[in-house]
């Protein structure tokens, strides 16, 4: 038995990294897991592993910040599964993936860079999390857990647009969780906690192979998702110092 076991969750940047090691690890768990992302191949390949483990998993391609992908994913999972228990919104971008520069200044931000992130790492989360809560809120039921970033907080030069999208991600899960209250539907942030090998942070490493793997995370995901965290929300939670107080990293 599974910790999860009859629980569907949604998982967005699905096809690798952070979110292929929790839908992998949710899908282990017992979980039916509906993959969101941008790459149908990749993505096939991910619900590939998880059938070949006896796990059940749907992909589903699509562009995070359109209206339509949000419900399809949701109404997939409803469709498909039966319901909706987790959404997990991991998808993000980050400058070297629109400028091919990892840090720019404010000043040579362009407007597009802006609106890119900001809708891909903010709006995007309002979309899938709005059309989430139509499926949660009659079951009176559910776990929404945002993937964040430390960079939010370190006020590191060069980062303005990600930062200010991360900061808004922690203030939304902060804000709908006392919105939520009594609903029975949980909102927490799960930071990475930094120094984890994903697209965005290897090539700034000097030192890849001492990075930690995408699956350091998935302890703290499973948790945030399972009963085991019914009393917890509205928080925003650091997966590597969490694993490392239970000795799980």
């Amino acid at each position: 038995m599974g910790r999860l076991d009859a629980y569907v969750a949604v998982i967005t940047g699905a096809s690798r990294g952070i979110g292929r090691a929790i839908a992998l690890g949710y899908a282990r768990e017992g979980a039916s897991v509906v993959l969101g992302g941008r790459s149908e191949s990749d993505l096939e390949r991910v619900a590939g592993v998880v059938a070949a483990e006896g796990g059940r998993a749907w992909p589903i391609a699509g562009d995070v910040r359109d209206e339509t992908t949000a419900r399809r994913l949701v109404t997939t999972a409803i469709e498909t599964f039966g319901r909706l228990d987790v959404l997990v919104n991991n998808a993000a971008t980050w400058y070297s993936k629109i400028t091919g520069r990892d840090f720019v200044p404010l000043i040579e931000t362009e407007p597009h860079v802006w609106d890119e992130i900001i809708e891909t790492n903010l709006r995007a989360v309002y979309l899938l999390t709005r059309a989430a809560l139509m499926a949660m809120m009659p079951q009176r039921r559910g776990s929404i857990i945002n993937i964040t970033s430390r960079l939010a907080w370190r006020a590191k030069p060069g980062t303005v647009p990600y930062a200010v999208s991360k900061a808004g991600l922690d203030a939304l899960t902060r804000t709908l969780a006392a919105e939520l209250a009594g609903s029975g539907i949980r909102v927490n942030s799960l930071g990475p906690g930094g120094g984890v090998d994903t697209d965005f942070i290897s090539p700034l490493a000097p030192d890849r192979d001492k990075l930690l793997k995408p699956e350091a995370i998935v302890p703290a995901a499973v948790y945030l998702a399972s009963d085991d965290s019914a009393d917890i929300t509205g928080q925003v939670i650091d997966a590597l110092t969490w694993n490392r107080e239970r000795g799980l990293a």
